[in-house]
């Protein structure tokens, strides 16, 4: 199933948008560019403006300022349901006294298609899916997961130029979620149809995009591919949202042969790649992911690193979870895979060592790098 559409029709362009309710600014000049079959998620904390963005694309609100363009074209005074994009929603929304065939094909049998094209569509809709042979089913004879793919053929069927996701997933369970992600990336791979996905759930949008459009407080904090949002974000609130990190604070002392020395504020030193725009003697705020953490029992020769011990100890499936107290207080979290050898155990003394290109080092005056 494909959309009759050329390259260029699946472009969306926002441009500037502002947005404002009861004096409160939610949306401060966001702009974003999807390309022809990409996928970009829009993340972020509660009220940080991504469902005001999803809502202004989907026609159901209007911007103060700022223009949406579908296919290089304005579409900010076409009503919603001329807008050519499907929707899929966190609660189904499916018709309950309905089957899946009528859920299905509803929106063609509004537009009063042709039943042979209805049955063509939501013949194909559902092989997508894989929902074949549940054409005569209720929703309440369906799974969570049947459900939602029932929504997403829904969506399908009307042959969008655009995909709109409102957090599709956030009611299933977590196996069947991860599942479904699977399933999601397959399908819209499969059309080649551009998808806006909106969800709070950093480690989905990291699974699910071709590029994550990060954003705090109506503005967007970072846009890029996952890999690059993980391993180079911008800001401290960046590397804090997109996946797991601990952090330090400490002083700039000198740069000098490439390398950055930096004096933790408990009086540790550690070296980071060089760091040019800081002056000796800047605050920095510095992070660690828990996967660039690898831990060493302490001996008579201890190396240099972080010493601590090892406050608790977790099993999680492929790797194994280590929460280390440091001599200040603080907690250094370390993911380790499992099948490593002689893994510390909790209560031992170890020693954290950290290469330099492994910190993350930001200004401490404003949390960016």
């Amino acid at each position: 199933m494909t959309g009759s559409a050329g390259e260029t029709e699946g472009t969306l362009d926002l441009r500037a948008l502002r947005k404002s309710f009861g004096g409160i600014d939610v949306l401060k000049g966001v702009s974003i560019s999807a390309g022809h079959g990409e996928f970009i998620s829009l993340v972020g904390p509660s009220g940080c403006g991504k469902t005001t963005t999803l809502n202004i694309i989907a026609g159901f609100e209007r911007p103060d300022q700022g223009d949406v363009l579908l296919g290089g074209r304005s579409i900010l005074d076409t009503p919603s349901y001329r807008r050519e994009l499907g929707m899929v929603f966190q609660s189904h929304a499916l018709f309950p006294h309905m089957t899946v065939f009528d859920n299905v094909g509803f929106g063609l049998a509004m537009r009063r298609t042709a039943k042979a094209e209805i049955v063509r569509r939501v013949g194909a809709a559902l092989e997508m899916v894989h929902l074949t042979g549940f054409e005569k089913r209720y929703p309440r004879e369906l799974s969570g997961g049947q459900q939602q793919r029932v929504g997403i053929a829904r969506a399908l069927t009307v042959e969008p130029r655009v995909i709109l996701m409102d957090e599709p997933l956030s009611s299933l369970d977590a196996k069947l979620r991860r599942e479904m992600q699977v399933e999601l990336r397959r399908i819209q791979q499969a059309v080649g149809i551009t998808a806006i996905y909106v969800t709070h759930d950093q480690e989905e949008a990291l699974t699910l995009s071709d590029r994550i459009v990060l954003m705090n407080k109506g503005a967007i904090e970072q846009a890029g591919r996952p890999e690059d949002i993980y391993s180079k974000p911008a800001s401290e609130f960046v590397a804090a949202f997109i996946g797991e990190a601990s952090f330090f604070d400490g002083t700039m002392v000198e740069t000098a042969a490439g390398r950055a020395r930096i004096r933790l504020d408990d009086g540790a030193r550690v070296e980071a790649a060089a760091q040019p725009a800081f002056a000796p003697g800047r605050a920095l705020r510095l992070a660690v992911r828990p996967d660039r953490v690898r831990l060493q029992r302490r001996t008579g020769e201890t190396p240099e690193g972080l010493a601590g011990t090892v406050a608790a100890r977790a099993f999680v499936g492929p790797f194994v979870r280590h929460v280390v107290a440091l001599a200040d207080g603080r907690e250094l979290q370390v993911q380790t895979p499992a099948s490593a050898d002689d893994l510390p155990s909790e209560g031992d003394l170890v020693v954290a060592a950290i290469k330099p290109e492994d910190w993350l080092v930001f200004d401490a005056a404003r949390g960016a790098a």
